[in-house]
């Protein structure tokens, strides 16, 4: 059994701990099953009506499960797609055990726009919720990025 340690409780400690997750676990994402999960190639309407393949969607959800052991300490993990018809939104396709992002689209913030456009690991901490969060660019094999991994927990105590 996956014994679980307490979580940094420094912030600065937990965004670098988060953020090597994600770097890590970002490596292992096929970007190509990401980009092929949709069945009817990306015809965008609402959350509720998109049409998975099962066989991408199968690979990368084994995937995001296996990136939440990595760190000893509670965390989750999620796949969000850039959306092409609108390339300043992502949306969560597959999520961990939870997912606290919720399933519809929304525009990127400031740490994803810097992720992506950097490309590279990117951390924030939403100071609302108590979120400390790290994003990582999903890669197709011609290194196109199709999407981010973010790997997020909050701050305890």
């Amino acid at each position: 059994m996956h014994r679980l340690k307490p979580q940094p409780t420094n912030r600065r400690r937990l965004a670098a701990d988060l953020a090597e997750i994600a770097r890590i676990g970002a490596l292992f994402i096929d970007g190509d099953a990401l980009d092929d999960i949709f069945a009817s190639g990306r015809n965008w309407t609402s959350g509720d009506d998109i049409n998975f393949k099962h066989a991408p969607f199968i690979d990368v959800k084994r995937t995001v499960l296996k990136i939440e052991r990595i760190g000893d300490f509670r965390y989750f993990a999620a796949a969000l797609i850039i959306r092409q018809d609108d390339p300043r939104k992502v949306e969560p396709v597959v999520a961990g055990m939870q997912n606290a992002l919720g399933r519809a689209p929304f525009p990127m913030n400031p740490a994803m726009r810097r992720c992506v456009k950097k490309n590279e690991v990117t951390t924030e901490r939403i100071e609302k919720t108590g979120d400390v969060r790290a994003y990582a660019p999903i890669k197709t094999s011609e290194a196109d990025t199709v999407g981010l991994l973010v790997v997020h927990t909050a701050l305890s105590g």
